[in-house]
């Protein structure tokens, strides 16, 4: 079992090195995940519903903004989000873990750039065996990284979550979930299996064990939006961005990941015909205080 989890880290990060040059078509301040909309955002501007994701994250969170908070974002990327809610708050301390050197590095380069180095440190560790002593966070996110944890109902990460988040601390996870552990009709095998290879994700969460685990970890107030329509503006940029990857793989001087990346992407728009058994979720949980 060491071994598989091993081999799936070394898997998950060689993927996010090789991408790294490609994630700057998606965005070019590397926020690599879904986006949210609402009347007032322009549906053409992609990077507006990708930080209004991650401010709908923080406003979930609920985490007032005083000296002495600290917040854990859990698979932080180059920790987009954060500098994000750094730029927004005034107080707050933040951390990041990840598994891939090379965008922590330049994450850490983004934030020196902004001046944001004294607010936000980057740590490269596994986030099922977290380098933190216990109850040392107020908060923690998950976004689009709880798929790369074990097991379907994620326990290795929750209890980890657990250990660190303090008594009345709060956790959001936002991420694509299975909503039963029923198995899928034979036609969506193949668009779910697509999708987990050409993302090296282990096993995508499945709704109904991930709130049992909060609920035998002593969670409460289980809360469950599903923002599925509210992403579909920001999906469908993906086949723009995926033509604009393939011609960045041809020439002279391609675009490390290019090709890749844009398969990645594609595979993603599986999600829609599977839109019945997969949903975009954030989800949400206060530890007993």
């Amino acid at each position: 079992m060491e071994h598989k989890h091993h081999k799936h880290l070394l898997a998950v990060r060689q993927h996010n090195e090789a991408l790294l040059q490609a994630y700057r078509f998606w965005s070019p301040q590397y926020d690599i995940h879904f986006g949210y909309w609402h009347p007032g955002i322009n549906p053409f501007d992609r990077q507006a519903m990708l930080a209004e994701l991650n401010r709908q994250v923080f406003r979930r969170l609920d985490l007032p903004d005083e000296p002495g908070m600290c917040l854990l974002d859990a698979g932080c990327g180059t920790g987009a989000t954060l500098r994000l809610i750094a730029r927004s708050t005034r107080h707050i301390q933040l951390c990041g873990i990840g598994q891939a050197p090379t965008l922590l590095d330049l994450g850490r380069q983004l934030n020196q750039r902004q001046r944001l180095s004294s607010r936000i440190e980057l740590i490269e560790a596994d986030f099922e065996k977290m380098p933190f002593e216990e109850a040392c966070f107020h908060g923690t996110i998950c976004i689009e990284s709880s798929c790369y944890a074990t097991g379907a109902d994620k326990a290795l990460l929750l209890q980890e979550i657990n250990r660190v988040l303090r008594p009345a601390g709060r956790v959001v996870i936002v991420d694509a979930f299975r909503l039963d552990e029923k198995p899928l009709p034979r036609p969506l095998r193949p668009l779910v299996n697509a999708i987990a290879r050409h993302w090296a994700i282990d096993e995508l969460p499945v709704l109904p064990k991930i709130e049992e685990r909060l609920r035998l970890l002593g969670y409460h107030d289980i809360q469950t939006t599903d923002l599925t329509w509210r992403t579909l503006p920001s999906a469908l940029h993906i086949p723009w961005v995926a033509c604009r990857l393939f011609l960045a793989s041809l020439g002279r001087n391609p675009v490390p990941g290019a090709l890749p990346y844009a398969k990645a992407l594609l595979a993603s728009l599986g999600m829609g015909p599977c839109i019945g058994h997969v949903r975009y979720l954030m989800l949400s949980a206060r530890k007993r205080g």
